[in-house]
């Protein structure tokens, strides 16, 4: 099965600020996490918070994806 990484940054946001236009996220977690490539975008979110044991923070969880060449 094709695994790959994924850089992983948790951070908190504050209610009344949207996940693309807040500036002053607090940083709970900055880490990588090794994710199937079965795994579908819209639940990729899901799957690293699992893996990372904090399916807690699944349902008030809102993704940002961000990719980059090296």
């Amino acid at each position: 099965m094709d695994m790959f990484p994924v850089r992983v940054l948790v951070e908190t946001v504050r209610p009344q600020h949207c996940i693309t236009c807040s500036h002053d996220g607090q940083p709970v977690v900055d880490t990588y996490a090794i994710v199937s490539g079965h795994t579908v975008l819209n639940q990729l979110v899901e799957s690293v918070l699992n893996a990372l044991g904090m399916p807690h923070l699944i349902a008030e969880s809102r993704g940002k994806l961000t990719s980059f060449c090296v």
